[in-house]
């Protein structure tokens, strides 16, 4: 055949003698019109290099993206046939590497087995197209070539187009959430604050769990002031610390210690959460707070009188607003309603000598909750000697 198709070529004697030589001629198949090529040539001619071709071709996409394994991704093949000549029996074969399977074909036209990936598409004329779509599935993360190549029975003049490839990327799977993270912090407080020397201070130590998981291994290690005193501690603690039992995500354990001061100061008190666990945030495992004890104070104004005056007695640093009793030692206390401290731990509060009361040296004595007795000096004298730079009217 021609490479249009149209026409054919065949060997034929030039006369009715069976040695004559043979030649070539054309036969129209349209028309049946038999027309002689070469026999005005020498010699046998009988063997025609003249044939039917086809130029089929096969496009692909180059890459496609699975996003992990077990994902399926269509992908559009198209095989085309630019002639001059039809193929009659056209076929798609697929090649797939290990990491991918092909889960089907669906072709335009033709039809696809299942046993081997590929599809016998059949006559295809000048011109044609066929669109398979191709269902793959990703197996293993990687990138996986997927060749697609088209053949036919007749003679293809331009080969080199009949294979195209594809790089299907498979992404890997994405690792499991790693386990959810334990998150013990630690918070210290001190009340009341100020404190007093004298009275109770409370140190509290909450840990918590704020992470997701149960926090283990705990240990709580105190960092209480050197010199003050410890009233109380928890059982299974000791000044310097104490083992704390696991706590689920959400928990949260107290210690609480009781200090008991005998002098004035100003320090820390610090507290390390330590633990053998997972922990999100190791930073917020250590904690401080300022502990901070006044000395209250009273003094007389003036620190000398004599039966029937009555002296100021002021106070500093003093717990704000709890009652202070005023009292004399030796003699007697007239009766007085307590005097109440301000917010700045100050008071003013006058003391009755009783007009018949014994003379001599005394002191005055303020007492109340939360700190120890504070006292002061004081000199009754009798009521003719006055206090220096004092004027009485009589």
């Amino acid at each position: 055949f021609s490479p249009d198709g149209t026409r054919v070529v065949l060997s034929t004697r030039r006369t009715g003698d069976p040695a004559a030589a043979e030649g070539l001629a054309i036969v129209d198949v349209a028309t049946g019109r038999l027309d002689p090529l070469d026999w005005g040539l020498p010699g046998r001619q009988k063997e025609p290099s003249w044939q039917q071709t086809v130029d089929l071709s096969v496009a692909a996409p180059p890459t496609a993206l699975a996003p992990g394994v077990g994902a399926r991704v269509p992908v559009t093949v198209t095989v085309t046939n630019r002639g001059p000549a039809p193929e009659v029996d056209t076929t798609l074969s697929v090649t797939v590497p290990a990491g991918v399977r092909v889960a089907g074909l669906r072709p335009d036209r033709g039809r696809c087995g299942p046993a081997r990936p590929g599809c016998d598409l059949g006559l295809l004329e000048p011109g044609a197209v066929v669109r398979i779509v191709a269902d793959l599935v990703a197996v293993a993360p990687g990138t996986q070539r997927v060749r697609w190549s088209v053949a036919g029975t007749m003679l293809d003049q331009h080969p080199a187009d009949n294979v195209a490839d594809t790089l299907v990327a498979v992404r890997p799977a994405a690792p499991p959430p790693p386990p959810p993270m334990a998150g013990p912090g630690l918070a210290v407080a001190v009340a009341p604050a100020p404190a007093f020397v004298g009275g109770r201070v409370t140190v509290t130590y909450t840990a918590r769990n704020g992470g997701g998981s149960t926090a283990t291994g705990l240990r709580l290690d105190l960092g209480l002031p050197a010199g003050v005193p410890v009233a109380t501690i928890p059982a299974g603690c000791t000044r310097t610390g104490c083992a704390l039992a696991d706590m689920p995500s959400g928990g949260s354990r107290v210690v609480r210690v009781v200090l008991a001061p005998t002098a004035a100061l100003r320090a820390d008190v610090r507290g390390r959460l330590e633990t053998t666990g997972s922990d999100t945030n190791p930073a917020d495992n250590v904690a401080t707070a300022e502990l901070r004890v006044l000395q209250p104070r009273i003094v007389a104004v003036p620190a000398v009188g004599d039966p029937g005056f009555v002296t100021l007695v002021r106070g500093v640093d003093f717990p704000t607003g709890v009652a202070v009793r005023l009292t004399w030692s030796p003699g007697i206390t007239a009766a007085a309603a307590p005097t109440r401290p301000g917010r700045d731990g100050r008071f003013t509060a006058q003391l009755l000598i009783l007009a018949k009361d014994q003379t001599g040296p005394r002191t005055i004595t303020a007492t109340g909750a939360g700190f120890s007795p504070v006292t002061t000096p004081f000199l009754v004298v009798a009521g003719t000697v006055g206090p220096p730079d004092l004027i009485r009217r009589r």
